[in-house]
């Protein structure tokens, strides 16, 4: 949870986190403590999805739940017959719109050392399994 707090209000990356928790390990030889950046990176993940299955409260683990199961539920998305009622008329108000920056490159689709990479939420999030992915293309 630190690392997600500093991460997220401080903009603080892995690398640096991880050099500061090398600091505080060994202050004066920051450069004797092992090498665990490649573990920070895995466990930050898994923690991640840990959480993620207590938010749902119905999984033990990730291959339990179906396809998209896993997100958080958009309330102030217009969702007719839960937040809108079936009578409205003025749906042009209600109308969703999805936004997509020019930044989109789905990067995280590509890694860079694809053998080394663990897939969590194959498919139970919002990105679609890696089998069909790789069928499409």
């Amino acid at each position: 949870d630190d690392f997600v707090q500093d991460n997220v209000e401080c903009g603080t990356s892995v690398m640096n986190f991880y050099s500061k928790l090398r600091c505080i390990t060994s202050n004066a030889f920051p450069h004797l403590v092992p090498d665990r950046y490649r573990e920070l990176l895995r466990v930050a993940r898994m923690w991640q999805l840990l959480k993620l299955l207590k938010w749902q409260g119905s999984h033990m683990s990730a291959e339990d739940a179906s396809p998209g199961e896993l997100v958080l539920f958009c309330l102030a998305c217009p969702q007719p017959s839960i937040n809108i009622s079936e009578d409205a008329t003025d749906y042009w108000t209600l109308a969703r719109s999805l936004v997509m920056d020019g930044n989109f490159k789905a990067e995280h689709m590509h890694p860079k050392d694809a053998g080394s990479e663990a897939w969590l939420m194959d498919g139970k999030g919002y990105m679609v399994a890696s089998q069909p992915y790789k069928e499409y293309l």
